[in-house]
């Protein structure tokens, strides 16, 4: 009396309830079949009721789903049947003919007599969460192969890199050798010229064997930009190694500061005091500043000589600007651009050329060893 009276109370609730519900005795006989059930489906509560689960869904009656159902029966703990590892527990369609997919929980039934234990077994769909879950799967499986796609692309590029580094330098370092016998022969030839015209031909094509040389020797620097890692650079070091025989000397107030940047940064300031040995006309020295703003480190650097026209302030940094090779400044901006580091000409012409650094926040440090 006590059981018909909770399957009545059962009744009452489990109809608005979205999970499938049924409770079952101990002969595996249907009790109870709540609304969500029989419209997954297709029997009502009336026609499942005392007919035997195990009889009418055959696949329950193996020893995978039997033995656990009578343990509950038994006294035992819930038993739970996972999507992942189990099929359908009573298989239902939904409108389009999809299999529900379905975890199904199997209880003791609460309040049933101890003589004639009762279980129920709730039946939730989640066929939307597997689908989910597969979809984010496949995602995952494909972003893996596209990892390990690009690795092997990368180690491939890793590859064919170092054999092209390897040729060019190979090529690079014959060309200079063949460089070096045209300027031998050239230095004999002009000393046997006697022909003012054929003289000045000779200086021509020792010219341009001149700027073929200097463009190798650009490219092999360029080369190495960004091969190693950056690393911290103290500027009286930087500055100390510059070899100014005292052609014109250098003033720096920087004391204390190292910068953050690619290792080719002793290039940056070697090819600054070059440019301004052969373009600073009348200059006495160079004086370099170094000061925090808003913006991150400011560093100047700065002569006294003729200064730069204000249309070539920024010409002056594209790769074949100028007398000479047209390739150190070019190489100064992109040496420093690998750390975020940026550089502009804002000298006033007659005044002198003027260099300003601009090191972002956490690529400089003042007053720490670098």
């Amino acid at each position: 009396m006590n059981q018909q009276k909770n399957l009545s109370v059962l009744t009452e609730f489990s109809d608005a309830l979205p999970v499938g519900i049924c409770v079952i005795d101990r002969k595996h006989i249907i009790l109870f079949w709540n609304r969500t059930i029989a419209d997954w489906s297709g029997y009502s509560g009336e026609e499942m009721a005392g007919q035997n689960l195990l009889d009418l869904y055959p696949d329950l009656n193996t020893p995978s789903y039997r033995v656990r159902i009578d343990q509950v029966l038994d006294g035992g703990p819930p038993a739970v049947f996972s999507s992942q590892l189990h099929t359908s527990f009573i298989p239902c369609r939904k409108a389009d003919g999809m299999l529900r997919v379905q975890q199904t929980s199997v209880i003791r039934y609460p309040g049933s007599d101890p003589d004639h234990p009762c279980v129920m077994i709730i039946i939730e769909d989640v066929t939307e969460l597997d689908h989910e879950i597969r979809s984010v799967r496949q995602m995952k499986d494909q972003a893996l192969l596209e990892v390990q796609e690009r690795k092997k692309a990368e180690k491939a590029l890793e590859k064919l890199n170092a054999k092209l580094n390897l040729l060019s330098s190979v090529t690079r370092h014959d060309i200079l050798n063949k460089i070096m016998v045209i300027d031998g022969f050239l230095g004999f030839a002009e000393e046997m010229a006697t022909d003012p015209t054929q003289a000045e031909y000779l200086g021509h094509v020792r010219a341009a064997a001149m700027v073929i040389q200097n463009i190798l020797v650009f490219n092999r620097q360029y080369e190495q930009l960004g091969i190693e890692e950056p690393t911290w650079f103290a500027m009286d070091t930087l500055i100390e190694a510059i070899d100014t025989e005292e052609r014109l000397p250098i003033h720096s107030a920087c004391e204390g500061v190292s910068i953050y940047c690619d290792p080719m940064l002793e290039k940056v300031f070697y090819n600054l005091y070059d440019n301004a040995l052969r373009y600073a006309e009348g200059a006495t020295r160079i004086e370099i500043t170094c000061h925090p703003s808003s913006s991150g480190l400011i560093i100047i650097w700065e002569d006294d000589g003729t200064g730069v026209p204000e249309d070539d302030k920024e010409e002056i940094f594209k790769r074949g600007f100028g007398k000479n090779t047209g390739l150190g400044l070019f190489l100064v901006r992109e040496i420093l651009a690998i750390t975020g580091i940026t550089i502009t000409e804002t000298g006033e012409e007659g005044k002198g050329a003027r260099f300003e650094f601009c090191v972002p926040e956490g690529e400089y440090r003042i007053g720490n060893p670098a």
